[in-house]
């Protein structure tokens, strides 16, 4: 999932993210830090972003397979973007 480019620190970005075996949604928030890093409050689901790093990127394992992934930006004015969704790729059955 790409990161806004022109995030300034302590805007934030908040994706719904259903986990594997899941079948609600939790939000997990990215925020931009002043080194350029995002942090993020779900470690276990999105890891945290390096300084520099454009994309923050769901392991496989922990989204459910074919779910919508959506996120939204907001600054730290509030102003809140519009909502992007995405599908969760599904993982090929093995062994078949």
């Amino acid at each position: 999932m790409g990161l806004p480019a022109d995030a300034k620190p302590g805007d934030k970005v908040t994706v719904q993210v259903t986990p594997e075996n899941g079948t609600a949604a939790v939000p997990v928030t990215l925020t931009k830090n002043a080194d350029g890093s995002w942090t993020s409050d779900n470690t276990d689901t999105i890891p945290s972003v390096v300084a520099g790093g454009t994309t923050a990127t769901i392991p496989a394992d922990k989204v459910a397979d074919g779910s919508t992934v959506k996120a939204t930006a907001q600054d730290a004015a509030g102003n809140q973007s519009a909502e992007g969704s995405t599908t969760a790729w599904i993982e090929p059955k093995r062994g078949h």
